[in-house]
C-alpha cells in the first residue's frame, strides 16, 4: 500500500490503474479522469456579474478581448482541453461548486450561481455524476459542540466541526463564526489567485486590530493635550501590513462585536464620543459576541482611501449603525497600518452602497433564514466583487464599485443556496486532497500512523500552501498526482 493512503483509496487507485492498460497515453488516462472528476466536482465556468457595467459573462475573453462562448462542462472535446491555452482565452469560472452525493445524486439545491443570463436562461448542470464510493463521501461533522474537532484546516484559517454544522443551518443556529468568514474568505483568494491581481481579503483578527487601532487614534485626537499620555503607542501587526500592502483593493469583513474588544477594566483611556454613546445605551457589552455581519471593499487607488460598505439589513439615512461606525474606524486604522510604509494616505471616505440586497426583502430564503442571513450575505458580496475585480483586472478594464440600480432585484439571492456552495467548496476541497494525495489533514499526524498532512504533499511536489487545484488546467495537479501513481 502507498504511504498515507487508506484501503478505500488505494483500492480507487488500483482501479483506476486497471482501466488505464488499454490506455496507450498518459494524457488519454489524464484527460478521461479528468472529465470524471470534474463532472462529480465541479467549477462551473463562467456566470460572472460584470457589477459596475451591469452585464453577464459566460465565455472566455481572449487577449484582443474578443468574446467567446465556452461548451458546457458535459460537452468538453479534447480538442476544447488542449486549446484553450493555445486560444489565449483566459478561463472565467464561478466560485460555485456542483457536488454528488456518495450515491450519485447531486446535492440539492444545486449551487448554481445565483445571477441569470441576460435571456433569462440559467447555467446547464451536467450529467448525472456516475461515480461512487468514499472518494466523493459528503462532509458529515463528528460533533455540533467541540471546537477542536477541525472539518477542514488550511495555512492560514481552520473551519471546526460545529461551524460547519452551522453552515447548514438557518436563522439563529445558522450564525456564521468568525473561522467561518475566515475560511470562506481565504478560499477565495485561492481559488482566483487574487495577490496576482493586487487583491487581498482579511480575516477578523486583522479587521478587528484595524479597528481597535483606529479607533484609539481617533479618542487620542479627541481627548485633546492634556490626556496623550494615557495612550501609549500602539502596535501595528507586521504581518497585517505585509498581507495589505501594495494592493489595489481590499475586502474586510464588519461586525457590530469589535467594540466588546474594547471594554477592558484596566483601561483608563477615554473612548471616542461617537462609540462612547453606543457603549451608554447598553449595546456594546463585555465578553458579549457580534450580532451582526455586514462588509467593505477598500478602494486604495487613490491618496483617499475610500471604503465601499455594503449591509444587508441597515440604510438608516444619517448612516448612524454600529457596524457602519466600525467600518469608519477601521479604514481609519488601515489609514495608519499603510502609513507606515511607503504610502502618504491624505484621508479616509466611507460610501454606504443602498443598493446592496436586503436580506428581509431580497433573500428568498428569509423565512427560514431571518437574521441568520447576513453571514451568507458577506460571503456572496465578497465572491461577487473579487470576481469582477480579478477579471476586470485580467482585462485591463475600469473598476467601478458601485452597485447598478436594481442589482438587488437582478441577483437573486438565496442565502440557502449560499450555504450551500459554501459547504460545497469545502466539500471539493477535501475530495480533492483525498484524490490527489489521500490525505485530508493538514498537519502531518505525531500519533498512530503519522501519516503525511497536505501540507507535506505541497512541499512534496514544490507548490505552495495556497495552491488550488483547477481541475480544467490538468497538467499541474493531475500530472504530479499521476507521477506518484505510476
Amino acid at each position: 500500500m502507498d504511504a498515507g493512503m487508506s484501503p478505500e483509496m488505494q483500492n480507487h487507485i488500483n482501479r483506476l490503474r486497471a482501466s488505464w492498460a488499454s490506455e496507450p497515453s498518459l494524457e488519454t488516462r489524464m484527460r478521461n479522469e479528468l472529465k470524471r472528476f470534474v463532472d462529480e466536482t465541479q467549477l462551473l465556468p463562467g456566470r460572472l456579474m460584470n457589477i459596475g457595467q451591469d452585464r453577464f459573462h459566460n465565455m472566455h475573453v481572449s487577449s484582443d478581448r474578443t468574446e467567446r462562448p465556452i461548451p458546457p462542462i458535459s460537452r468538453i472535446s479534447d480538442q476544447d482541453l488542449s486549446s484553450w491555452k493555445t486560444r489565449g482565452l483566459q478561463r472565467r469560472w464561478s466560485i460555485d461548486v456542483n457536488t454528488s452525493n456518495n450515491d450519485g445524486r447531486w446535492e440539492e439545491p444545486l449551487a448554481m450561481p445565483v445571477t441569470q443570463n441576460v435571456d433569462g436562461t440559467y447555467p446547464q448542470i451536467s450529467a448525472q455524476p456516475s461515480l461512487q464510493g468514499p472518494l466523493y463521501e459528503k462532509y458529515v461533522p463528528r460533533s455540533t459542540t467541540n471546537d477542536d474537532l477541525k472539518c477542514l484546516e488550511l495555512a492560514n484559517s481552520s473551519l471546526s466541526d460545529p461551524a460547519f454544522h452551522a453552515i447548514t443551518q438557518n436563522g439563529d443556529p445558522g450564525w456564521f463564526h468568525d473561522e467561518t468568514i475566515d475560511v470562506g474568505f481565504e478560499m477565495l483568494e485561492r481559488v482566483l489567485e487574487c495577490k496576482k491581481h493586487r487583491l487581498a481579503l482579511s480575516n477578523i483578527y486583522y479587521a478587528t486590530d484595524l479597528f481597535k487601532i483606529g479607533h484609539w487614534s481617533l479618542a487620542q485626537d479627541e481627548a485633546g493635550p492634556d490626556m496623550q499620555e494615557a495612550f501609549p503607542p500602539q502596535h501595528l501587526d507586521a504581518s497585517a501590513k505585509t498581507k495589505f500592502d501594495n494592493k489595489d483593493f481590499l475586502i474586510f469583513p464588519i461586525n457590530d462585536g469589535f467594540a466588546n474588544g474594547l471594554i477592558d477594566p484596566d483601561d483608563n483611556r477615554p473612548w471616542h464620543s461617537q462609540l462612547l454613546r453606543f457603549r451608554t445605551e447598553g449595546r456594546i457589552k463585555s465578553g458579549s459576541g457580534g450580532h451582526h455581519w455586514s462588509v467593505m471593499i477598500v478602494d486604495c487607488r487613490s491618496p483617499v482611501l475610500r471604503g465601499h460598505y455594503l449591509d444587508s439589513t441597515h440604510r438608516t439615512v444619517d448612516h448612524d449603525s454600529l457596524n457602519q461606525h466600525a467600518a469608519k474606524y477601521l479604514l481609519h486604522g488601515l489609514q495608519i497600518l499603510l502609513n507606515e510604509g511607503n504610502y502618504r494616505y491624505t484621508g479616509v471616505e466611507l460610501y454606504v452602497d443602498d443598493n446592496a440586497p436586503l436580506q428581509g426583502r431580497h433573500n428568498s430564503n428569509r423565512r427560514l433564514d431571518g437574521n441568520g442571513a447576513c453571514g451568507p450575505f458577506v460571503y456572496l458580496i465578497a465572491k461577487e466583487f473579487s470576481q469582477y475585480i480579478v477579471e476586470c483586472h485580467e482585462d485591463n478594464a475600469p473598476i467601478d464599485l458601485y452597485l447598478p440600480a436594481h442589482f438587488a432585484n437582478r441577483l437573486q439571492w438565496d442565502s440557502a443556496r449560499t450555504r450551500r456552495a459554501i459547504q460545497n467548496l469545502v466539500n471539493r476541497e477535501l475530495r480533492t486532497r483525498r484524490y490527489l494525495a489521500g490525505a485530508t489533514w493538514w498537519m502531518d499526524e505525531n500519533t498512530g500512523l503519522k501519516r503525511p498532512g497536505w501540507q507535506s504533499w505541497l512541499r512534496a511536489h514544490q507548490l505552495p500552501e495556497d495552491w488550488f487545484w483547477d481541475a480544467y488546467e490538468g497538467g499541474t495537479g493531475m500530472g504530479v498526482w499521476f507521477e506518484k501513481a505510476e
